[in-house]
């Protein structure tokens, strides 16, 4: 069921939605009924789980949606990341007591301009600048 390599880029504060196909070992779809899904991004694949930067949930960030799941980053995730490579991951814990790694990757933050408390000037009239 692990899809190594699934890995992504965005800018610093986008807010993509990642599509997550999940299968079983034969290829067959899987069935999420009664599992718990727990996406992270961190610096490195160990980090202890205090240090991760990034967690989402179903219900909070992951959304089961056909043969997968959609993973939504908001802009305040990445916004205040440094630039850089981090690792990801999405685990399964079915009902059982069993723990799939449905994916691993990396993640490739890229710098943004950040806007967010600049103010823009608004021009009256038609908009066309006149020299002096």
């Amino acid at each position: 069921m692990s899809k190594r390599n699934q890995n992504f880029s965005l800018y610093a504060g986008e807010s993509p939605l990642i599509f997550i196909e999940l299968d079983n070992p034969d290829g067959s779809a899987f069935d999420p009924s009664g599992s718990t899904l727990n996406w992270w991004a961190a610096t490195t694949s160990h980090e202890a789980s205090a240090d991760v930067l990034i967690k989402k949930s179903l219900g909070s960030g992951l959304t089961i949606y056909g043969t997968g799941v959609n993973l939504k980053l908001n802009s305040i995730d990445t916004i205040n990341l440094p630039p850089g490579y981090y690792y990801h991951e999405l685990k399964i814990f079915m009902p059982g007591g069993d723990v799939s790694l449905a994916c691993t990757g990396t993640m490739v933050l890229r710098p943004s301009f950040d806007m967010r408390n600049l103010a823009f000037a608004r021009f009256a009239g038609s908009g066309a600048l006149k020299n002096p």
